[in-house]
């Protein structure tokens, strides 16, 4: 029996119309929840004055993302003081025209925040940062604020956020 098959027998109604509807709906409220969630996203630039937040959410999301990579000594010790030491040098560039920072907020709630640097002469981009805070991963939040940068970068003269003309380094 393939998959198929499978999902054919819980919706015919041999198989109980009552549970194949449960099913169905199951479905249907997941859809809408998350294109709920997605929905109630609002973007906004960053400014100097939100440094220590986008320095906070870096540490955040490092300390769970990298968990079992990066030393837990670091992670627990130091990722907070390290991130803080490097948006305080990196967001004043980014306020003097090298990129932009978005910081994705669901309600008055901080979700997440996507640093993008500004096309080169080629129209060639870097998303330098790309961090959704814990409780928002998984429901697309990260999708939204790629396609926010795009929107921005191509303002400014980006080809195209694809394989050729966009850069995101990982660990």
């Amino acid at each position: 029996m393939n998959c198929n098959d499978r999902l054919g027998s819980i919706l015919t109604p041999e198989a109980g119309s009552l549970h194949g509807t449960s099913v169905y709906f199951a479905q249907l409220n997941i859809k809408n929840i998350l294109h709920m969630s997605i929905s109630s996203l609002s973007f906004r630039r960053a400014t100097l004055e939100d440094t220590a937040l986008i320095a906070s959410m870096h540490a955040q999301s490092w300390s769970t993302a990298y968990r079992g990579m990066l030393p837990d000594a670091y992670l627990d010790n130091e990722v907070k003081s390290e991130r803080a030491a490097h948006w305080q040098t990196r967001m004043p560039e980014i306020e003097a025209g090298a990129g932009c920072v978005f910081i994705t907020q669901q309600g008055d709630e901080p979700a997440g925040f996507v640093c993008v640097i500004a096309p080169d002469d080629a129209g060639s981009v870097l998303v330098d940062n790309l961090h959704t805070l814990p409780d928002h991963k998984g429901l697309g939040v990260g999708s939204a604020m790629l396609d926010e940068a795009e929107r921005w970068t191509r303002l400014r003269g980006a080809r195209e956020m694809g394989q050729t003309a966009t850069h995101l380094l990982t660990l």
